[in-house]
């Protein structure tokens, strides 16, 4: 899966490489939802994260955002075809 962003802060041209982390707003932006949300997510086990630097900001490895999102989409299939 590849996954692209306009975001400044990814250094080759915007592609994601699966051992890149990003930040909590660049996850949001891929996933187009909010960043409290993804730090819900994270808090709540569902979303792996990893801290760094002093102010333990939160980073995700790309591999582990796009396998969450697989699962969510999965998920989403199901409940439909069960109703």
């Amino acid at each position: 899966m590849s996954l692209h962003t306009e975001s400044n802060e990814i250094e080759n041209d915007g592609e994601l490489n699966p051992g890149d982390f990003i930040s909590v707003n660049q996850v949001a932006e891929l996933l187009h939802v909010h960043p409290h949300s993804v730090r819900r997510w994270a808090d709540a086990g569902l979303l792996p994260c990893y801290r760094f630097g002093l102010r333990r900001d939160r980073r995700f490895a790309v591999n582990e955002v796009a396998e969450f999102l697989e699962e969510q989409a999965k998920g989403k299939l199901m409940s439909r075809n069960a109703t």
